[in-house]
């Protein structure tokens, strides 16, 4: 869901890739019982491209996708990232 989601909300290639890392690291979470995989992929890509400026969540309301859980999805990975 990732890759097609970059390419969706324009992502270039590192912010692809960062989403990709992000997508691996929530394996080893909850997070794929609790949200459905397009808001996982989407709130990593957000995570991705939030490192560059840009944000997805306009994107996430203009295609019905709730961005409260979205930003549920990278509230969880940014914790987890503090804790490494």
């Amino acid at each position: 869901d990732v890759e097609r989601y970059a390419s969706l909300v324009h992502a270039d290639g590192e912010a692809s890739k960062v989403a990709m890392a992000c997508a691996e690291e929530t394996r080893r979470t909850d997070l794929l019982l609790r949200y459905p995989p397009h808001v996982i992929a989407l709130g990593c890509l957000r995570v991705a491209m939030a490192l560059e400026g840009a944000d997805t969540l306009p994107w996430c309301e203009q295609n019905g996708v709730c961005k409260e859980d979205v930003k549920g999805v990278c509230a969880e990975l940014v914790k987890r990232c503090r804790s490494l």
